[in-house]
């Protein structure tokens, strides 16, 4: 299997910036789609409340990184 390798970018976050902190309406939006995750990916898991990480990309597509039963 060959791997597809990607250049990495090194950048700083400028909070200062980011519409999580300053736009209610993004984050509200945000927080909705986390939620619906979250909830999909405990039925996935049978119920179970999971301790999930995740990423939010471009276009606020969020990816699952990993999941585990909370305890």
């Amino acid at each position: 299997m060959k791997l597809k390798v990607h250049q990495l970018k090194q950048f700083r976050i400028q909070y200062s910036t980011e519409p999580l902190f300053l736009n209610e309406a993004f984050r509200n939006n945000i927080f909705s789609k986390l939620r619906t995750v979250a909830l999909c990916v405990e039925k996935v898991f049978g119920g179970v409340p999971q301790d999930i990480e995740g990423v939010i990309g471009e276009n606020e597509k969020i990816y699952v990184v990993q999941s585990r039963p909370q305890i």
